[in-house]
């Protein structure tokens, strides 16, 4: 989707833009065997380049590091393409993708690799294998003309791993502004709803935590709302995803919730409308909440996990309130907060960046990367 309305947005600035997915082959689930073999196999760097180079492309921009995306800077620089990263998560830090131990504590990073044998398992077989792939993904981050990190902590949080240096550069993907203005209100003749309505939008995994919603509601002290979760297991179709699926089910009966299915980008509007708060509870460090931002763009504020790039967009009493992650009642305290009404006026909220406004910012980065002397000139 951020990649959809980024292209859209660049195409409005009058770019030309050329989506290209490269394959990766089908390795066995064993310790840095998908990642060596996006190493050893040089076709899908071999094809970018060649697309590059008949596309005369100015810029290769390459939104993640998995598989065949490590190889993309010397591909583009063969090109005579300045190369550019977005690190959507902390992949190339964390086998994990997320900085945070197998028992939830937060991970200072990886070190030389020695530390992430322990999220792989008991055996201490596989750190090498780990020693080995910090080392090749820090000298292929390092190979980018720029590393775009999605908010200020993700960019403390790639330097803090040894990843992008100097070359890190903030851009927040930002989210298409509604159709209308919410400093107007609800639609005249909109009636109040007896409850206030609470909502939690996304996947419903562990990591994500929205059981941790439904236990902020249990008595005594529980805040008096209806709260309506939406949302699919995400990409986990595994056994353990779907009995997480099931827990919450039943939590959401007991607790007296509507759990709803998936949604889509073009139900948001009706979704958040008269909306009291949405949280958004993760366990993880996001590097960016594309929730937040399109609640808070909407004029709803957001009861958010104290943790990521969630502390960059949720300001405590201003537009939301923070909670320290996985604290099930922290989160009932910040929604009682948010719900007392003592939040600023969204006309005075700090401003939600949009998909045209992510595209000015990189499209400055392009122009001047241009200028980068490491790339060679275009043939």
């Amino acid at each position: 989707l951020h990649f959809a309305e980024l292209r859209d947005s660049l195409l409005g600035l009058g770019c030309e833009v050329r989506a290209l997915q490269l394959p990766q082959r089908e390795t066995p689930p064993l310790p840095g065997a998908r990642l060596l073999a996006s190493f050893a196999d040089p076709r899908p760097a071999l094809r970018l380049r060649r697309e590059a180079r008949a596309f005369r492309a100015d810029v290769v921009h390459v939104h993640g590091l998995r598989g065949p995306g490590a190889l993309a800077p010397a591909a583009a620089r063969a090109a005579g393409a300045a190369p550019f990263l977005t690190a959507h998560d902390a992949f190339a830090a964390c086998q994990r993708v997320h900085l945070t131990r197998g028992d939830g504590r937060p991970c200072p990073g990886p070190g030389a690799g020695w530390r992430c044998g322990a999220c792989a398992g008991p055996s201490s077989a596989a750190a090498p294998a780990f020693v080995a792939r910090t080392a090749a993904l820090r000298a292929a981050a390092a190979a980018f003309a720029r590393v775009v990190a999605p908010s200020p902590a993700a960019a403390e949080a790639l330097r803090g791993a040894g990843l992008g240096g100097a070359r890190i550069e903030v851009v927040p993907p930002g989210v298409r502004a509604p159709a209308a203005d919410p400093r107007a209100g609800p639609p005249r003749g909109a009636s109040t709803p007896p409850l206030p309505r609470v909502l939690y939008l996304g996947d419903l995994r562990h990591e994500k935590g929205p059981d941790l919603l439904l236990e902020a509601l249990r008595p005594p002290g529980a805040p008096a709302v209806r709260v309506d979760l939406r949302g699919g297991t995400g990409a986990d179709p595994e056994s353990a995803g779907l009995a997480y699926r099931d827990r919450l089910s039943r939590a959401a009966r007991q607790a007296g919730a509507t759990l709803h299915g998936p949604y889509g980008q073009a139900d948001l509007d009706e979704i958040l409308t008269g909306a009291a708060a949405v949280v958004v509870p993760s366990r993880i460090p996001e590097t960016w909440g594309r929730t937040a931002a399109e609640a808070l763009i909407r004029g709803v504020p957001v009861v958010a996990a104290a943790a990521g790039g969630l502390r960059d967009q949720v300001q405590e009493g201003v537009n939301g309130a923070l909670f320290p992650p996985g604290d099930s009642r922290g989160l009932r305290e910040a929604l009682l907060r948010v719900l007392s009404g003592a939040l600023a006026p969204a006309h005075a909220w700090p401003a939600v960046p949009t998909c045209d406004d992510a595209a000015r910012l990189l499209l400055d980065l392009y122009v001047r990367a241009r200028e980068d002397p490491t790339v060679p000139p275009r043939t």
